[in-house]
C-alpha cells in the first residue's frame, strides 16, 4: 500500500511537471507568433503607404527569442524540493510512527500495578529475584524506558522499602556513560518502582551462549568501561552487588553498559548491615565468599570482576555452579594460561589477585583491575 506522504509528494512532481509544460506551451506560442499585427491590418497598413498618407515603417529586425527555460527548471526544481521535503518527513514520521505503534500496543499500567498511568507496559524483560522489570514507553516524554517493580516481600517490610528506597536515591545519582541511567524512583502504595534507561543491545551472557567464549581484545574491549564504571561507583561509595554477564550490555552503537545498580548498596550501610543477619544478594557463580556471609565491600565487586573475566575468556566460570565456599576458598580453579594457549602468564596473577578468597588481601581498585588486564 503506498503511504500518503508518497503519493502526495507524487501530486505534487506531477503539479510542477504539468506547470512546466504549461509554461513551455506559452513560450512556444510567444515565440511562433513573434507579436506581429495580423494580415489585415498588414495589408491597411501598405495600401496607406502606396496612397502617401503614412510614411513606411523603418525595417526592424524581430528581437531574439525570450527564452523561458527559467520558469521550466523553476518548476521542476520546486517539485523536486517537495518531493525531497516530503521524503524527510516521511522518514521521520517513520520513526514517530514505530514509537506511536509501541505505544499503541501498550496498555496502560494497571491500578493494581501502583504505579502512574503516565507510563504503559509494553513487554516483560526480565524477572529476578528482585523484581520484574518491564519494556515500557513513558507517555509524558514519549521514550522507551526500562521500569522495575521491586519485590512483594518489601510491602509486607516497611523499613526494607525505606532502606532501598534511601539506597536507590543515592543510585540515581551517579551520571556516567557506561552505567544504565536511572531516571526516576516512584515510590507508590507501599510499592517502589526504578525507571530506567531502555537499552538496546547483547548481554555479555547472550554473546558467551552464541560464541563460547571471547577474545582476550573482545574481553579488553568490554571490561575495560566496565572497570571505569565501577570506579566511579565505588568512588562514590556505591557497591553493585550483583556483577555478571547478563548485568552487562553492549548496546547497538557499541556502547558497554552495566546494568542493575538497582541492587546496589552504599557502603556504610553495607559496612552496617554486616553485623546484623546476613542477607545473601548476588549470583553465586561470581559471588565472592564474604558475600556468602552478609559481608559486602569493593572488594565484592572485584571478585566479581574477576570471574566474569575468567568465563570470556574461558568460556567457563572459574568454579562450577554448585561449588562450595571451601572450593572458593581454596580457589580451586584452573589457571588461565593453561586454558587459553598464548594468553600472557601475568593473567594467571591477575586471576589470583582479584579471586583471593580474602577480600583484605584481594586486589582493592577495579581501575587497578582494569589497568592490569589492558596490560596483558
Amino acid at each position: 500500500m503506498v503511504r500518503r506522504p508518497c503519493a502526495l509528494a507524487a501530486a505534487v512532481v506531477f503539479l510542477a511537471l504539468a506547470s512546466a509544460a504549461q509554461l513551455r506551451g506559452q513560450s512556444t506560442d510567444i515565440r511562433r507568433d513573434g507579436g506581429r499585427p495580423s494580415s489585415g491590418a498588414r495589408a491597411a497598413s501598405a495600401a496607406a503607404v502606396d496612397r502617401g498618407v503614412m510614411a513606411p515603417a523603418p525595417v526592424r529586425l524581430p528581437p531574439p527569442p525570450r527564452r523561458q527555460s527559467r520558469g521550466w527548471w523553476l518548476a521542476l526544481t520546486a517539485g523536486l524540493l517537495a518531493l525531497g521535503v516530503l521524503a524527510w518527513a516521511e522518514v521521520r514520521g517513520g520513526v514517530s510512527a514505530a514509537l506511536a505503534g509501541k505505544l499503541a500496543a501498550a496498555r496502560p499500567v494497571a491500578a493494581q500495578d501502583g504505579i502512574s498511568s503516565n507510563f504503559a507496559i509494553v513487554r516483560v524483560l526480565g524477572e529476578g529475584g528482585m523484581g520484574v522489570v518491564y519494556e515500557a514507553v513513558d507517555r509524558t516524554l514519549d521514550r522507551r524506558v526500562a521500569i522495575k517493580k521491586m519485590r512483594e516481600e518489601m510491602r509486607q517490610n516497611p523499613a526494607e522499602a525505606a532502606a532501598f528506597l534511601k539506597e536507590a536515591k543515592i543510585v540515581a545519582g551517579l551520571r556516567h556513560p557506561n552505567i544504565v541511567e536511572i531516571y526516576s524512583v516512584v515510590a507508590q502504595g507501599g510499592d517502589v518502582y526504578l525507571v530506567f534507561e531502555f537499552v538496546e543491545g547483547k548481554t555479555v551472557y547472550d554473546l558467551l551462549s552464541e560464541r563460547s567464549r571471547l577474545s582476550l581484545q573482545e574481553t579488553k574491549a568490554i571490561m575495560t568501561p566496565v572497570c571505569q564504571a565501577l570506579d566511579f561507583a565505588h568512588g562514590r561509595m556505591v557497591i553493585h552487588r550483583d556483577l555478571k554477564p547478563a548485568n552487562i550490555m553492549v548496546n547497538v552503537q557499541g556502547v558497554v553498559k552495566v546494568m542493575d545498580f538497582g541492587v546496589a548498596r552504599h557502603v556504610p550501610d553495607a559496612a552496617a548491615a554486616a553485623g546484623s543477619a546476613p542477607v545473601v544478594i548476588g549470583t553465586p557463580l561470581y559471588m565472592a565468599p564474604e558475600a556468602e556471609n552478609g559481608i559486602l565491600c569493593r572488594e565484592t565487586d572485584i571478585y566479581a570482576l574477576g570471574a566474569m573475566t575468567y568465563e570470556m575468556l574461558t568460556g567457563r566460570p572459574p568454579f562450577p555452579a554448585g561449588a562450595t565456599m571451601g572450593q572458593k576458598v581454596a580457589r580451586d580453579y584452573s589457571r588461565l594460561s593453561s586454558l587459553v594457549p598464548g594468553l600472557n602468564p601475568a593473567a594467571d596473577d591477575l586471576m589470583a589477585a582479584a579471586l583471593e578468597s580474602d577480600y583484605r588481601r584481594r586486589l582493592h581498585s577495579a581501575g587497578e583491575f582494569g589497568t592490569r588486564l589492558a596490560a596483558l
